[in-house]
Formats: C-alpha cells, structure tokens, sequence
C-alpha cells in the first residue's frame, strides 16, 4: 500500500491491512463475517480496505468490531501456539508472528 493511500487510514486499519506487520491476514470475507457480528449488514463485497474503512468509520460500532478483532486475533495466535507446539521447528515463523499479532491486538483499544 503505498504512502498517500495510508494517509487515509487509521493505525489499526494500516496495521491489519498490512500481513508483514500485524501477523495476521483476514480475508474480505472475513472482515464482512466480523461487521456481521458487529451488527454491520450492509458491507459489500469489495476490497479489504474497502471494507476495513467501513467497519472502522461507524463509531458506533467501531468498539464492537474492535472487540471482534481481538476474539478474533487471540482464535489465531492459540492457533499458532498449536502449530508451534506441533512444530517445534517453525519457531523462526511462527513467534515472530505470535508477537505481530499480540501488539496488533494491543492497538484495537
């Protein structure tokens, strides 16, 4: 994404768009799947910034689906402890992953 498109977005949007710095991707479906539980029915299927823009500019959910990412990034980092536990050798992958995705989860506040 490139410096005038971030400009746009707020930190956490940035951070999760971003795999390299959140350690996480959520697919637009899964982004859609979140709004739904947040309350939110009317995403359309478009692109994930798209969607993101959306689900963080209704303030009066933006708690809820803040709420939601944090369900949802602690589903994915258990999900990692497994596959490490697993696969003791993927630390290099997996940790530093572990660590992206607690500090991404830190700024859904």
């Amino acid at each position: 994404m490139g410096k005038r498109r971030e400009e746009n977005y707020s930190g956490p949007e940035i951070q999760l768009l971003n795999t390299g710095l959140s350690g996480l991707y959520f697919s637009a479906k899964d982004l859609i799947n979140i709004g739904k539980e947040a309350g939110l029915s009317d995403l359309p299927l478009k692109s994930r910034e798209l969607i993101l823009k959306q689900l963080f500019a209704d303030s009066e959910n933006s708690d809820e689906v803040k709420r939601i990412i944090r369900v949802k990034i602690d589903a994915r980092v258990r999900e990692y402890k497994e596959l490490l536990s697993s696969y003791p050798s993927s630390r290099g992958t997996l940790f530093p992953m572990i660590q992206k995705a607690n500090h991404t989860k830190s700024i859904m506040i």
